[in-house]
């Protein structure tokens, strides 16, 4: 649990020096793994490896690991559709949200399922859909970070880039250490083009270097 911690911090915008909490997380994943490997400690320290370590291959292996041994918790759905998403398999994402919502469809934390369905419409080029689910997911949770940048990214890609510079504003006073030069230690997507377009339209909304 304080492996995941990290990777909820560095999601959420809250790590004061990322590269140090990440250092931290993989120890701590990496002695919960050693210590015990039933499904739960498997898809939390995936995550934390995944979303707090960066080391999205890594993470994805422990995910897949803790649903080989329990394939009904949802979490362990959702956070392989996030890792596909950053590994660009936009199609796979979508089969894993689903399979989290249908598992739990009153999860607390179903905004975050949402969110990862409108990242992955949002890949694809979908972008009427990812309208639809991120604004399902702002709902939810106005705060949520992912969420607020894929809006934001959503608006600079079909041209509304005066509400994207808008939505920016709210958006570094929720992570004011957020730049293009640490962008990818938060949205560490692996295909080139993927990131490349992604930062673009942070650029774009006004994130500075």
């Amino acid at each position: 649990m304080a492996a995941w911690c990290y990777a909820r911090s560095n999601v959420n915008g809250w790590a004061a020096d990322r590269r140090k909490d990440a250092a931290e997380a993989d120890r701590l994943a990496k002695h919960a793994v050693g210590l015990a490997s039933d499904s739960n400690i498997l898809c939390l320290t995936g995550a934390a490896l995944a979303f707090a370590v960066c080391d999205v291959e890594g993470g994805a292996d422990l995910i897949d690991q803790s649903i080989s041994l329990n394939p009904n918790i949802a979490w362990a759905w959702s956070y392989r559709g996030w890792i596909r998403i950053h590994l660009g398999q936009w199609e796979t994402a979508l089969e894993h949200f689903d399979r989290a919502l249908r598992l739990s469809p009153l999860d607390p934390l179903k905004y975050n399922m949402h969110a990862g369905i409108a990242f992955a419409h949002l890949l694809a080029g979908h972008y009427d859909q990812t309208k639809v689910w991120v604004d399902r997911a702002l709902r939810a949770q106005p705060n949520y970070l992912p969420s607020v940048r894929i809006s934001m990214v959503t608006d600079v890609w079909t041209g509304r880039v005066e509400e994207a510079k808008n939505t920016m504003i709210r958006m570094r006073k929720l992570d004011p250490a957020l730049r293009l030069s640490n962008l990818k230690e938060a949205v560490p997507l692996r295909q080139a083009e993927h990131f490349a377009r992604y930062e673009e339209g942070m650029r774009k909304a006004g994130l500075p270097n």
